[in-house]
């Protein structure tokens, strides 16, 4: 089944003004079902994550001090940021993956099973956890330098995702840069309206950490920290907040790549089988 035949009768926005944001609220509501049950496995399992890797070597960059520390110490802790980074890209990719297979899906107006739908996450994982690893010791880099580049990296690479997962038979970053080309302003834009965002919605949740920083000391275990329940609670509604942002801020990139797709006269772009 071609489901984008006409891109333009789907529906996808062909400029960045209002409708471009109201398409992708409508997009996210319309399968608010299959969005939070999919919000709700990304956090479960990134919060798994960090609990698992917080009782291991990986929480010892953290105390590192900067004023006393030796150049291989830094160079230690940044590595280990770096292996951490790509430990969490394993069921992240594997999520996007389903999501944006879903996504063409969901501007037919089609009915998707959240299970069936994560079978398709096996088919591409590899190569966009592969190019997922690249982009972020690239992005790394780039921050460690000035953060600029980082900056600059990360717009740069942003429609890598959906060329990796939705296209056949192309080369990935050329044709990703020719997709964004002209768009770079937009993608910033569409970053600043994530961090903006981020922010409003998780000051709530940073005022109440702040807080608990008073808590009486009966609150507290052995080891002056806050009591290990409360913890792992905030760091899942965190990461419900992060989720939830990200994965709409992914349709509103989807829909500058479909945009770059119909200025190029491109048909037959999406083609699946349901």
């Amino acid at each position: 089944m071609n489901i984008a035949e006409d891109y333009r009768n789907a529906g996808f926005p062909t400029a960045f003004d209002a409708y471009f944001f109201r398409k992708a609220w409508h997009i996210f509501w319309n399968y608010r079902a299959f969005m939070v049950k999919l919000i709700l496995l990304t956090a479960f399992i990134v919060t798994f994550f960090y609990v698992v890797l917080d009782k291991t070597i990986f929480s010892q960059y953290g105390q590192l001090d900067l004023e006393t520390a030796k150049p291989l110490d830094l160079l230690y802790s940044l590595l280990l940021v770096f292996i951490e980074q790509l430990i969490f890209l394993i069921p992240k990719s594997f999520l996007f993956v389903v999501f944006i297979f879903a996504l063409p899906w969901m501007y037919e107006n089609a009915e998707i099973n959240f299970i069936d739908s994560l079978g398709t996450g096996f088919s591409k994982w590899m190569p966009l956890y592969l190019y997922s690893a690249l982009i972020t010791l690239l992005t790394d880099f780039g921050f460690v330098l000035l953060i600029i580049p980082g900056i600059l990296v990360v717009i740069q690479f942003t429609l890598v995702q959906f060329v990796v997962v939705l296209e056949e038979n192309v080369k990935t970053i050329p044709r990703s840069f020719l997709l964004i080309a002209g768009k770079q302003w937009k993608v910033f834009a569409v970053y600043l309206i994530k961090v903006l965002v981020l922010v409003i919605l998780s000051f709530p949740l940073l005022m109440s950490m702040f807080s608990s920083a008073f808590e009486p000391a009966s609150n507290y275990n052995s080891e002056g920290a806050v009591q290990s329940d409360t913890q792992l609670l905030y760091s899942f509604i965190e990461q419900v907040i992060l989720a939830g942002v990200t994965y709409f801020i992914t349709i509103l990139f989807f829909q500058l790549y479909m945009m770059a797709r119909i200025e190029n006269n491109e048909i037959e772009i999406v083609q699946t089988d349901k």
